[in-house]
């Protein structure tokens, strides 16, 4: 019997010896750890916020943009189900309302505010 066969194959999980591997390993870390959120800060820059997080026992800083989300039901439906900024959608409306022809809009905080008067 050959000493070789008795040892168990060498586990390839990904070394963190090389630069790829750090960070793969840092990816895993990040999706696998429950997140405390210890602040969100309102930026200069509208619809964009700081949060901080702990992970683990490392702070991190990330920036959070948050886009303006509104539905229009419209009398008449558009010739396509989707463009740029928005899509057709199914939701239940407020006071059971029908919804004819229900349209998600998702646009960046900027174009809202200046197209919103």
């Amino acid at each position: 019997m050959d000493d070789n066969s008795a040892m168990p194959p060498p586990k390839y999980s990904g070394s963190t010896n090389t630069l790829g591997g750090f960070i793969r390993k840092a990816q895993r870390t990040l999706l696998n750890t429950p997140w405390q959120i210890i602040q969100v800060a309102e930026t200069a820059e509208p619809g964009l916020f700081k949060l901080w997080a702990l992970v683990g026992s490392e702070l991190h800083q990330i920036k959070l943009t948050v886009p303006r989300i509104f539905y229009v039901n419209q009398r008449v439906g558009r010739a396509a189900d989707s463009g740029q900024y928005w899509r057709k959608c199914s939701r239940v409306l407020p006071r059971a309302h029908p919804a004819l022809h229900l349209y998600q809009y998702c646009v960046p905080e900027q174009l809202y505010r200046e197209h919103q008067e």
